[in-house]
């Protein structure tokens, strides 16, 4: 049997994203898939999350262009 995203249920995806911190959470599993990206919009710390703090130590180019493309398509 194949375990994807497409297969796990919502729940579980909740779980791991409640493991993750801020950053992670805003920079690497956004704009991964479109999948991903519904459910992250439905999870509630990206929904309440009206301030992210960042120091120039904590985040690379790549990141910034991540955060970039997640300030532009946010609909939250």
């Amino acid at each position: 049997m194949s375990l994807s995203l497409h297969t796990l249920p919502l729940e579980i995806i909740y779980h791991i994203l409640d493991k993750l911190d801020d950053k992670s959470l805003f920079l690497s599993m956004r704009n991964v898939c479109q999948h991903l990206n519904l459910i992250i919009d439905s999870y509630h710390r990206y929904q309440i999350t009206t301030t992210f703090e960042l120091t120039q130590e904590q985040i690379d180019s790549e990141a910034v262009k991540n955060l970039a493309r997640i300030l532009h398509t946010n609909t939250v």
